[in-house]
């Protein structure tokens, strides 16, 4: 059997094998190890198996506020160069990382979803750990899994979550999490207005200029409004509104809850809503909402 790098005794047989597994009469697997086992004789050697190039999906949580979005940019902090310059440092090599989709500067991500090829011997958990030694605190891998090469973060989706947080109160610990909006709002208009925007439409008056997509037709399937309380400190109020869809335009989730703050407030009717919709008139619908609040919660795949 060929080996990658020069075979060292690991232990004689009758010294007991308990953590070994054998899969035939001369190669055995360790339960704990990554590596294979070659039999000489009654001596047991470690080979290390040879690098492979292994292609990963990553899961990231960051916080946006120092950095000017996810796509790497000249001269300016971004996630993806973060991440491409952990992942190059790990395995000793230049690493390209490709991402689910952009998120603007101060955007935050709870579960983002990354993918690259290295050649490695390493497995996902230990990818996980090697890369979290590497990268800032504000930056986290939470998972990785060895997937297929044909996989990618972007095109392989088939929908995205993004959750918007809204504090009733000011408080120092979600100065840059949350935008703090004095009730009341009127959650019934604001409900009201959502149902407009449910199913497949043209979404071009919720889509930011500056953005080259031809083809706006987009489904959102959920819409929802849940009352929380801020876990280190009940006492401050909270409004999470969440939207799920099959994909985004550039600052359409942004563009979206800031027209439903805006029926909340009573600035427009829930009913006008429909009318922005059919325009398809950026410039119809209401500001957008600040980026420091808002979160991509969940990819699908």
């Amino acid at each position: 059997m060929p080996v990658s790098a020069p075979p060292q005794p690991l232990h004689r047989l009758n010294r007991g094998v308990s953590h070994i597994s054998q899969l035939s009469s001369h190669i055995y697997l360790p339960v704990s190890l990554s590596c294979a086992i070659l039999r000489v004789g009654d001596i047991l050697f470690r080979t290390m198996p040879a690098p492979r190039a292994a292609h990963f999906a990553v899961v990231l949580s960051y916080r946006g506020t120092d950095f000017s979005g996810w796509q790497r940019q000249a001269h300016r902090p971004s996630v993806q160069k973060c991440l491409e310059e952990a992942a190059s440092a790990v395995f000793k090599q230049q690493v390209k990382v490709r991402g689910c989709g952009r998120t603007d500067a101060g955007v935050h991500a709870i579960a983002y979803v990354a993918d690259f090829t290295a050649r490695t011997r390493m497995t996902a958990s230990q990818v996980v750990r090697a890369l979290n030694t590497r990268l800032p605190a504000s930056v986290r891998v939470t998972r990785a899994r060895e997937v297929p090469e044909h996989f990618h973060s972007r095109f392989s989706a088939r929908g995205k979550t993004y959750r918007y947080l809204i504090s009733h109160c000011q408080t120092p610990f979600l100065a840059d999490l949350a935008l703090c909006m004095a009730p009341p709002l009127d959650l019934s208009a604001m409900r009201k207005a959502a149902r407009y925007l449910r199913g497949t439409h043209d979404f071009s008056a919720f889509c930011a200029s500056g953005s080259a997509v031809k083809n706006r037709v987009r489904t959102v399937v959920r819409i929802s409004f849940r009352k929380e309380q801020f876990c280190l400190d009940p006492s401050v109020p909270l409004l999470a509104i969440e939207i799920e869809a099959d994909g985004f335009l550039y600052k359409m989730a942004r563009a979206i809850v800031g027209t439903l703050l805006a029926a909340g407030k009573g600035s427009i009717l829930p009913s006008a809503v429909k009318e922005i919709l059919e325009s398809r008139d950026r410039t119809k619908a209401q500001p957008t909402a600040p980026a420091h609040a808002l979160y991509l919660k969940e990819v699908k795949y």
